[in-house]
């Protein structure tokens, strides 16, 4: 598991610095989504957000 891409449940592997950014873009993600063109659809963007993006755009590099 050690290997896997950034993910909610490998979040604790990463190293301090990737998981502050992980959270620092879950929090943007979250605020992102509750912005007016994305109302209707919030809870659908977070989950989009985190499945998807967060995955690419955390590494481990980004600990050391």
């Amino acid at each position: 598991r050690a290997a896997e891409p950034w993910s909610p449940s490998t979040h604790h592997l990463f190293p301090a610095r990737a998981r502050a950014r992980a959270s620092l873009l879950v929090r943007q993600g979250w605020l992102l989504s509750r912005t007016p063109p994305f109302h209707s659809q919030a809870q659908a963007l977070v989950d989009v957000f985190r499945e998807l993006v967060l995955p690419h755009a955390i590494s481990r590099e980004e600990g050391e």
